[in-house]
């Protein structure tokens, strides 16, 4: 180093402490100055922990880290505004908060095995509580420090997402590198539905960690042989996590690992996968014990168990007009089902519509609906779906076709009405949109993506106003 000059750690500490002292000024105006110490200290161990793990799994390159560290700063104060809506927005505490729906659940869980003080909701995985409670064995009863790992999860995951964009297409795009991780990543964090359910008590982040572990632990690297015992590590990793989290989603563990390994990987990894998979039906079969929700129950009623699954997916207010839509979708055969495929996948590709209805104005009902970006990157990965995956030169292989079938088979069994339940995938979805927009610049195709694009806005903007005109009685259904 230059003397005189500012080493790339020293860089990141000035950002860095600037960022703290941000985050403490704006907590300390908010919250009690208890609250927010604990908070900041919460950011410190955050962004340190995502900056160590950006620098071994991404880059080390000083620009790559700063964007990881301002995304993070922004994303702290969106996280800081749920809490104070939770809290200080009620005349509430950080130890008594206002909570609705799963996150009332989840709080209220942990709480009742923490002391007793209130009746045991009825959940149906209870492994995201029991690490609320967990943490809180450790804290004491805070919504701060479980938001806190949510915020770290969802971090990890944007990470993970540009890592898995550096290993699966770093030799497509020699000497771009740094362009390539940075558009992933700025994909992921303007993804403000993705991203809100990072600010809420609830298991999505930690979903999203685990998919994107997963995911991550499948692609073969240039260190193929070195790696298979780190990417097996993290392979169960990503897999624990999801048996605790939402034990029916080892199918979908299951479905990658079988894409992964049909049809070349399985000749020279066999071992790699046999072990994996034991393991993965392991954690299957002791978490639905855990939970006890045993398989026999839960998954018969996925497959013919109409009033669970009407019950639990089109049971609101706001669902009223899918159920107008739809009919009784949960009591029809198969065969009808799957010829409504088209109107579930698009149900559940637009929900929640960008505006806000019945409810109030807050930023827990206007964050969620700011989901432009996310049809933007669906747009774009629809595209590499339909007119590259099926050419050899372009195709990334059966690996991707992952979130499409997963995709496809929430909606057939959810009828699309949850659209939170793919969200897990947006890393993976968005690095197939960073794939196609890489490629744009010297693409053959540059006229039929342009002309695509066009359509595609021009159908999302009609669907949006019909169901805009419908939603306010102006079109009858």
């Amino acid at each position: 180093m230059v003397k005189g000059t500012i080493s790339v750690k020293q860089k990141l500490i000035i950002f860095g402490t600037g960022a703290t002292l941000m985050s403490l000024a704006v907590a300390a105006a908010v919250f009690p100055i208890a609250d927010a110490l604990t908070l900041t200290l919460c950011f410190i161990l955050s962004i340190t922990a995502n900056d160590v793990a950006a620098k071994h799994a991404v880059s080390q390159s000083l620009n790559y880290r700063l964007l990881l560290l301002s995304i993070a700063s922004v994303f702290w104060l969106l996280t800081m505004a749920s809490l104070a809506e939770a809290t200080v927005a009620h005349g509430a505490t950080a130890q008594s908060p206002v909570l609705t729906a799963d996150d009332n659940k989840y709080f209220h869980w942990a709480l009742h095995f923490h002391d007793g003080s209130v009746p045991l909701p009825k959940v149906e995985f209870p492994g995201y509580p029991a690490i609320i409670l967990l943490i809180w064995k450790l804290t004491g009863v805070s919504l701060i420090w479980p938001l806190a790992l949510n915020y770290l999860a969802t971090l990890l995951s944007i990470v993970l997402a540009a890592a898995i964009a550096l290993r699966l297409l770093c030799d497509k795009f020699p000497g771009k590198v740094h362009i390539l991780t940075g558009v992933a990543s700025l994909l992921m964090a303007t993804q403000f539905h993705w991203l809100y359910y990072g600010t809420r008590l609830l298991k999505e982040p930690l979903l999203y960690l685990s998919v994107s572990l997963v995911a991550y632990a499948l692609i073969p690297s240039s260190e193929h042989n070195s790696r298979l015992i780190k990417d097996a590590a993290l392979l169960i990793l990503g897999a624990a996590i999801m048996a605790v989290m939402r034990t029916t989603w080892m199918y979908f563990i299951l479905l990658v690992i079988f894409l992964a390994a049909f049809p070349r990987r399985w000749q020279s990894d066999k071992a790699f996968f046999i072990i994996t998979t034991i393991v993965v039906v392991a954690f299957f079969v002791f978490a639905s014990h855990f939970a006890r929700n045993p398989a026999s129950y839960s998954h018969a009623a996925i497959v013919n168990g109409g009033d669970v699954m009407a019950e639990q997916f089109i049971n609101g207010k706001n669902q009223h007009i899918y159920q107008r839509l739809l009919g009784d979708y949960f009591y029809m055969p198969t065969w009808h089902k799957a010829l409504m495929l088209p109107i579930t996948m698009a149900v559940q590709f637009f929900i929640p519509f960008p505006w806000v209805g019945a409810e109030t104005v807050s930023f827990g009902t206007v964050f969620p609906r700011i989901n432009f970006m996310w049809y933007a990157v669906g747009g774009v990965a629809i595209f590499y779906y339909l007119f590259l995956s099926w050419r050899k030169r372009f195709s990334l292989g059966s690996w991707a076709l992952w979130p499409a079938l997963s995709y496809v088979i929430i909606a057939f069994l959810t009828a699309g009405t949850v659209s939170r339940y793919v969200l897990p995938f947006a890393p993976i979805i968005t690095v197939i949109a960073t794939y196609v927009l890489m490629l744009y610049k010297d693409a053959a195709w540059k006229t039929a993506f342009k002309c695509w694009c066009i359509v595609f806005t021009a159908l999302v903007a009609s669907v949006l106003v019909v169901c805009y005109l419908i939603q306010n009685g102006i079109i009858h259904i």
